[in-house]
This record gives structure tokens, C-alpha cells and sequence, in this order.
């Protein structure tokens, strides 16, 4: 599965994972084996959370305090802050709920053949906004190029919502 994320299509698909036999904690101590075996646990937001649950809360995306995973709107194509995502489904949505999954060296390559101009803007640092997790002594803004390569790989940190909302900020 590693070869596979790492080298290969970039994704893998597990199925079956018998999350109706076991309790809550029982599947995230699972979960988390599995996750550490594939990688290195990174904190998932500004509070430290390592696991993270999907669920609407109520909230709405175009509120800058919110997640968009804490909504039940459509989320735009994104990349995560991390080489490796993961997701477990513990009960499936009543509707909606669907995953779309695009490769970002895919992209990246399309791009660099019809707009490399677009791909030399996006090897720049483009301000981000921090949607309300900012630490202690930092703006509530930050930088990072969409593209970048690193030991070889491409690094895509995608995220135009961010890209966008960081727009409000004067300093921007």
C-alpha cells in the first residue's frame, strides 16, 4: 500500500475495514496501528488534534472560523498539509458523501504542457488564510507556494478556498 501511495497511482483503496464489530475506541486504536504503519502521525489542527472526525456540525464553509468538514456543503478540490490522508467511514451519509480524488502530479504535469506560466506563479508563495487556527506570535495568515518539490517528490499544498478567504486580510 505504501509503494502504491508513494510510487504508484498515488492512492489506495481499503475495503471491509469491520468497523460494525468493534467499539469506537477499538476502531480508532485500529485505525491509528494502520495509519502508523503506512506513516508519521502530524497534527490535523491548531488545537493538536492527531485524529479528526468529518461530521456536519452546523456550520457553514464561508464562515473564515470554519472547516469545511465541519459542514454539509460540497468541498472544492483540495490538497491536505501532509503526504498521506487517510479516511474512515463509520457511517455513511443518508446522501451526498462522495469522494473525488485527483491526481496532483496529473494536474501538475497537464498544466506545466498548456499554462506553464500558470506553473511558474504557482511555485511562488501565495498567502493562505488560517480560517481562525492561528498559533501564538503569527499573523493570521501564512505563505506556501501550491507546488514544490522536495527529496525528489511533488509536494501540492492546493487549497484555493484558503487561497481566497486570505484575501480579506489588508496586509494581503
Amino acid at each position: 500500500v505504501r509503494r502504491e501511495l508513494m510510487d504508484g497511482a498515488g492512492f489506495a483503496q481499503i475495503r471491509n475495514f469491520p468497523v460494525h464489530r468493534y467499539t469506537r475506541r477499538q476502531i480508532a486504536t485500529a485505525y491509528w496501528g494502520l495509519g502508523t504503519y503506512l506513516g508519521t502521525a502530524v497534527m490535523q489542527n491548531a488545537q493538536g488534534h492527531m485524529m479528526g472526525h468529518e461530521k456536519d456540525l452546523g456550520f457553514d464553509r464561508d464562515d473564515p472560523a470554519s472547516r469545511n468538514y465541519q459542514t454539509s456543503q460540497d468541498s472544492d478540490f483540495h490538497a491536505e498539509r501532509c503526504d498521506i490522508v487517510s479516511l474512515l467511514c463509520l457511517q455513511p451519509a443518508r446522501r451526498g458523501g462522495e469522494l473525488r480524488l485527483v491526481s496532483s502530479i496529473a494536474l501538475y504535469n497537464e498544466m506545466l504542457k498548456r499554462r506553464p506560466d500558470l506553473v511558474a506563479e504557482m511555485v511562488k508563495p501565495l498567502y493562505r488564510d488560517r480560517r481562525g487556527e492561528v498559533p501564538d506570535g503569527k499573523e493570521p495568515w501564512y505563505t506556501l507556494p501550491m507546488f514544490c518539490f522536495q527529496n525528489g517528490y511533488l509536494s501540492v499544498r492546493g487549497g484555493g478556498m484558503f487561497v481566497k478567504s486570505a484575501q480579506r486580510f489588508a496586509e494581503v
